[in-house]
């Protein structure tokens, strides 16, 4: 599956890309791991082997940590998503999204008090 970079070649807009956490933060923890491995093994003068071949199990290892950390971070991300949006939901918008509520066509026989009117006094 192919994701089209917002506002490059194809001109999608921006918020019809999809960030996906848990594979970035893999990857982002598996080159943060590479590089340390890199530049320890040459600090320390070690073989060009030696330090390549740590620096790709860093790289391996780093990725699955790193995706764990980011397959939490997402979930804790929905939690909180989930819990503001029932914390901050308007209680008429709520029954209608549930489906709860009930239709009313207007124009009862009483004297209704529309916004910024006078009520019909």
């Amino acid at each position: 599956m192919t994701r089209a970079l917002a506002g490059f070649a194809d001109g999608t807009p921006m918020k019809n890309v999809r960030f996906d956490l848990v594979r970035s933060s893999g990857a982002m923890f598996g080159l943060a791991g590479f590089a340390v491995a890199c530049v320890s093994g040459l600090l320390w003068e070690m073989s060009a082997t030696a330090t390549l071949s740590r620096g790709l199990t860093a790289i391996v290892v780093c990725h699955f940590v790193g995706s764990i950390a980011g397959s939490v971070l997402e979930k804790l991300v929905r939690e909180h998503n989930a819990a503001y949006e029932a914390s901050k939901a308007i209680p008429q918008l709520l029954r209608i999204a549930n489906g709860d509520a009930q239709t009313t066509t207007g124009g009862g026989g009483g004297k209704g008090r529309a916004i910024g009117g006078d009520g019909g006094v």
